[in-house]
């Protein structure tokens, strides 16, 4: 979104008119020794070009690629470096060609004095400038959010009104994680945009979508999913290894394969910090081996009935497209595993 290149100019205008109206203001009321117009045109305009200026400097190290912030600093720091003899050639020397005396012409030039003279303006230009970005940047950052929630809270209602397809996503709507999807609402604009793309995600995933999609898009997903439970259980609920390597791959996977192991651990699996779900995920050759291992609550094997749909439909989508993934799923008197092998694709 670049609505603050919408807001930055109407800002810039308002502080440019502003300050030329207190001038003025100042010039007519409070001053005994009256400054022509035409003079104080010429301060302004010499506000508003190095004010323009610095604003452009400070959007690019605000916010933007390494490239823009290094050219922002170049113009920021060149901008000082050559106030001092542009302003004299432009006040000493050019203005008073056209008829432009800011000075008294008839006390000698000072160097030192003239520095000091130039210093205090230059501070409030820079400040007007950092000001003007800053409010913009919060302008845009409130409707930013205020859309993104509004986005968020259309997914969630789809949800919550129509009913769910796919087994897979009924048992994560069902659980306390379905709670936080479906009701929450963060405050932070990064945490609405990771909900967002989970809930859409989802939905892909509900409308019985088939076909691989790239290993890094899914993995961006379960991120987002490991995020969510971390926040309703505790930091270190569910505890991964491996995942960096993923995000560097090329491959392509099917849709919803890298939740399915940790869907599978969440519905028996004693949740909290104490009793962590390991997901782990690591290069084998030219493939991956996945997998994921939760400790087991034992009440709520005895009280969930698992018709096994989720696994059954994914072996499926796997059969279909032909590809050479492999599926294991085994438990012990503790914990429960869920393992997958990716060959080469």
């Amino acid at each position: 979104m670049t609505c603050s290149r919408f807001y930055i100019p109407l800002l810039a205008v308002f502080c440019i008119t502003a300050l030329y109206s207190l001038l003025w203001n100042v010039n007519a009321k409070y001053v005994d020794d009256y400054i022509p117009h035409r003079h104080i045109a010429a301060v302004v305009i010499l506000y508003a070009a190095y004010y323009s200026a610095h604003l452009l400097c400070f959007d690019m190290l605000w916010k933007g690629g390494w490239a823009r912030r290094i050219i922002g600093a170049i113009g920021t720091a060149m901008l000082y470096g050559t106030l001092f003899p542009v302003m004299y050639k432009l006040i000493q020397e050019w203005m008073p060609a056209v008829g432009l005396q800011l000075f008294d012409d008839t006390v000698p030039y000072n160097e030192a004095d003239f520095r000091k003279r130039l210093i205090s303006p230059y501070i409030i230009v820079v400040s007007m400038a950092a000001f003007t970005v800053a409010t913009a940047r919060l302008i845009q950052h409130h409707f930013e959010k205020k859309q993104l929630l509004k986005q968020l809270d259309g997914l969630q209602q789809q949800f919550i009104d129509r009913e769910i397809k796919t087994h897979f996503i009924s048992n994560i709507l069902s659980t306390n994680i379905g709670a936080v999807l479906l009701q929450t609402k963060p405050d932070q604009k990064k945490k609405i945009i990771a909900l967002i793309e989970l809930l859409a995600y989802f939905n892909k995933v509900d409308q019985g979508s088939m076909g691989v999609v790239p290993l890094k898009q899914e993995l961006r997903q379960l991120k987002h999913f490991i995020a969510m439970i971390d926040q309703q259980y505790g930091e270190g609920t569910v505890i991964c290894a491996g995942l960096e390597d993923g995000g560097m791959a090329e491959d392509e996977i099917p849709l919803g394969l890298l939740l399915l192991p940790l869907e599978n651990c969440l519905k028996y699996a004693q949740l909290g910090p104490k009793f962590p779900i390991r997901y782990n995920m690591r290069r084998v050759d030219d493939g991956w081996n996945i997998l994921c291992i939760s400790y087991i609550n034992w009440g709520s094997v005895e009280s969930v009935v698992s018709t096994g749909r989720g696994l059954e439909m994914a072996e499926k989508q796997i059969t279909v497209l032909r590809l050479p993934i492999q599926i294991a799923v085994r438990q012990d008197e503790e914990k429960f595993f869920f393992t997958i092998n990716i060959n080469k694709l």
